[in-house]
């Protein structure tokens, strides 16, 4: 007898909506089962994988564009080819994929196809969250955030807590009108869902995106020196409407916490202590509204001729 093949779970969902929470609250339901974990970076820097491994997770990373570009289409070919054989070994229980926050989902089944791993792996659900705040102008300016919805077996209203009741019905009738899939409010992702539990999905019929999506103009600030945190986060909220999202790992001084995570949402600045291993790249990466890339470059090109270095 053939193999049943190993369930897939797929998390879409914009820049800053909640995937990597979502992630944490899944690894504490599967504690104990055999899953591989794989999360896509659309930026230069593995940031969420740092931080998921510094948690104790065991990721497999892929940063600098979208598994469903084909300017990733090999090194994501390789890590999927060692995951189907550990599937066709019997090791594995299913796999769960952080997508970048501006994937084109819909190419997942094909790309299984085309790499020749569908009988081993196969998509048993895509779950898409959503942040109410952000979702109807998201909607209305980028088409990656209508085809994550529409794609999706289960929708994720996260953040319900930060808008009122009124925004949220109006949100989730927009929803309404991409997906019949199941809306689940929520704050900080804490819903159940088992992702790997095969559900009665409609096929897709999307394929690779040929080059990276030009409506993200990604800018790299790497550095290893000590960083003036507070002045540059600072100048971080000043373009902030520039920006759609911005996320890193700055060293902050010598000693206990060393580094810090930073990252910016419409939602704020959120600057934690990175506790864990020596991060093996620091800096930021930040992610420009389309023709207001000029404050990010800016403010890119500084932190890497020093400007923010701490006295």
């Amino acid at each position: 007898m053939t193999a049943s093949p190993v369930p897939v779970a797929l998390i879409t969902g914009f820049l800053g909506s909640g995937k990597t929470t979502l992630l944490r609250r899944l690894a504490t339901q599967y504690t104990g089962r055999p899953i591989a974990w794989i999360v896509n970076e659309f930026g230069a820097l593995d940031i969420d994988g740092e931080a998921l491994r510094a948690e104790g997770m065991e990721i497999v990373s892929l940063p600098g564009g979208s598994i469903f570009c084909r300017c990733l289409a090999t090194p994501f070919l390789r890590i999927m080819q060692s995951v189907a054989g550990r599937a066709a070994a019997g090791k594995l229980d299913g796999v769960i994929i952080e997508a970048s926050g501006i994937s084109r989902p819909s190419g997942m089944e094909r790309m299984l196809s085309e790499f020749a791993l569908d009988s081993r792996l196969s998509v048993a659900s895509i779950t898409c969250v959503v942040d109410p705040v952000r979702f109807t102008i998201a909607r209305a300016t980028l088409p990656c955030v209508v085809e994550q919805v529409e794609c999706s077996d289960y929708v994720l209203v996260n953040k319900a807590d930060t808008v009122d009741a009124s925004v949220l019905t109006c949100v989730e009738a927009e929803l309404r009108e991409l997906t019949p899939a199941p809306l689940h409010r929520c704050v900080q992702c804490d819903v159940e869902l088992d992702v790997l539990l095969r559900t009665e999905r409609k096929p897709l019929h999307g394929t690779w995106s040929e080059e990276p999506d030009r409506a993200f103009p990604r800018c790299l600030a790497e550095t290893e020196e000590v960083q003036d945190a507070e002045r540059l986060c600072l100048e971080l909220v000043a373009i902030g409407s520039t920006l759609h999202r911005c996320k890193g790992i700055l060293r902050v001084r010598a000693g206990a916490f060393e580094w810090v995570t930073v990252d910016w949402t419409s939602g704020g600045l959120i600057v934690k202590p990175f506790v864990g291993r020596r991060p093996e790249r620091c800096g930021l990466v930040l992610i420009a509204k389309q023709g207001m890339e000029g404050p990010a470059q800016n403010l890119a090109r500084s932190i890497r001729q020093g400007r923010y270095r701490a006295e």
